[in-house]
């Protein structure tokens, strides 16, 4: 009897469970077959009329430039969000603050440098994504000695990081280029950063990045306050944390 009564029961969560899958599958189709059809294109304004044309005397012939431009704006509104309902937090955009500690070496003072840094991650599955930044920072009197310092840092590479809790740990290797400047004289370098950091998950689209701790590599050859001269190489610090939106 206890056998037969088990069963029921699994047999009622088995009919929900295929009944609510049902619904969902009915109400996504409705959703798409509404985007596609010519109703959500009307909807938008865009099976209308063609716009008339008026003519231009500087230009010549020129279509109705408000109405054509709300049209093409409510199209991209329903690509937008019909790519945003495809991509299912596929995208990370991370903005905030950025430090640098940089240290050219050979004797030369390091500096304490204060930016801004953005980046963009595409997740190609829960552990692994590719993730693309960029990186300013800017020092007008470096060292109180009156010359200003100004980098940005133009870097691409993997990213893998696994989620713990409200919490989600990462590492990632970063390589590129960095264009900086002393005292208007500029050079161009390799680049690379190798770190990682924590964000904290407030909600399901937003979360805190706590620390982004990093090595920053740098391959900066003359003399300009940046490098040591003559070659070499150049490891400095670098912690920036902000603002993540999963899109």
């Amino acid at each position: 009897m206890a056998g037969q009564k088990r069963g029921c029961r699994n047999s009622d969560t088995l009919f929900h469970f295929a009944s609510f899958t049902i619904f969902n599958f009915e109400t996504c189709s409705r959703a798409v077959s509404f985007l596609v059809s010519s109703n959500a294109l009307r909807w938008a304004g865009l099976l209308e009329q063609p716009a008339q044309i008026t003519t231009n005397p500087n230009h010549g012939q020129v279509p109705g430039g408000g109405a054509m431009m709300r049209k093409v704006g409510w199209l991209m509104g329903i690509l937008l969000l019909a790519s945003l309902s495809a991509s299912a937090q596929k995208v990370e955009v991370f903005g905030g603050y950025s430090y640098l500690y940089y240290e050219p070496g050979e004797g030369i003072s390091a500096a304490n440098i204060n930016g801004g840094v953005g980046s963009v991650a595409y997740k190609f599955d829960k552990w692994f994504s590719a993730v693309g930044e960029v990186a300013g920072y800017h020092n007008g009197n470096v060292n109180g000695s009156g010359v200003s310092a100004s980098a940005v840092t133009y870097l691409v590479g993997p990213k893998v990081s696994m989620r713990i809790g409200p919490f989600t740990p990462f590492a990632q290797t970063l390589l590129g280029g960095i264009h900086g400047s002393v005292g208007g004289v500029s050079e161009d370098a390799f680049a690379a950063t190798f770190g990682g950091g924590v964000d904290w998950n407030v909600s399901k689209h937003f979360a805190v990045r706590i620390g982004q701790f990093e090595d920053l590599y740098t391959r900066f050859d003359t003399g300009i306050g940046f490098g040591s001269g003559g070659g070499g190489s150049q490891n400095s610090f670098r912690y920036s944390t902000g603002i993540v939106f999963k899109l």
